[in-house]
């Protein structure tokens, strides 16, 4: 038995033919396709930042389009799209981008994370939130031909939430 079972999976293709698997709770596995299930290894672990419920969580990952080319800016580059939490009691979300650099030692590859994104994440249904609109989780991290990265993220929510949440006072 291996250590991905947190939901939804994601996976990217290395170079060499490994894939790294993000699995919702925020665990990324390296895995060999040709070795016997059950034989990941981890190299990432940020259930204690990945906010989860049924749309958030560790969302989407890509691989760096020049990931192995020597010399060459990402070479060992990952990104990874997840919803994280700011504070102890969990309830300020934000979903982040971040770059990691892919290593043989899971803390190294954990503080290597540089965020490049981050968005915080309103919720109607919060008391404590200021803000009334509530957002749905989106998911998708790719690099185009051109190199540069495109984010899919959630919609605004059903209906006329968006006009009824600015006409809102406060």
């Amino acid at each position: 038995g291996g250590r991905l079972h947190g939901g939804a999976l994601q996976g990217a293709s290395l170079p060499d033919g490994d894939l790294l698997v993000l699995d919702a709770r925020g665990t990324v596995a390296r895995i060999d396709p040709g070795a016997d299930p059950g034989h990941e290894r981890l190299i990432l672990d940020l259930r204690d930042r990945v906010f989860r419920n049924r749309e958030a969580g560790a969302l989407a990952i890509a691989i760096h389009p020049r990931f192995g080319a020597a010399g060459s800016p990402g070479t060992r580059s990952f990104f990874l799209y997840y919803v994280a939490t700011r504070d102890a009691e969990r309830s300020q979300r934000v979903e982040r981008i971040s770059r990691f650099e892919l290593q043989d030692d899971p803390a190294a590859v954990r503080a290597s994370e540089r965020i490049l994104i981050e968005q915080l994440h309103v919720d109607q249904h919060s008391s404590s939130s200021p803000n009334k609109l509530n957002q749905h989780y989106g998911g998708g991290l790719r690099f185009g031909p051109d190199a540069y990265i495109y984010i899919g993220v959630g919609g605004a929510g059903a209906g006329d939430e968006i006009e009824h949440a600015l006409r809102q006072p406060g």
